[in-house]
């Protein structure tokens, strides 16, 4: 009695074991598929060029500007 006792308590713990890696293997997979469900279109605008921000130069300090005549 004591043994199938014993046997039941590793089996449960066995169980919750297996089915905690699951749920963890599950949740990384839906991070991984949001991830890559919202990169997939940020990529594509990047290659497009639609988010790539156009470089502005910033005006010169006043100081420089007044030394080289402007």
């Amino acid at each position: 009695m004591a043994v199938r006792a014993v046997q039941e308590a590793v089996l449960l713990l066995v169980s919750v074991a297996v089915l905690r890696r699951v749920a963890v293997t599950v949740l990384v997979a839906l991070v991984v598929l949001v991830v890559a469900v919202v990169a997939v279109p940020v990529t594509a605008q990047v290659v497009a060029g639609g988010l790539v921000l156009p470089i502005v130069p910033e005006p010169a300090p006043v100081a420089v500007q007044v030394a080289k005549g402007d």
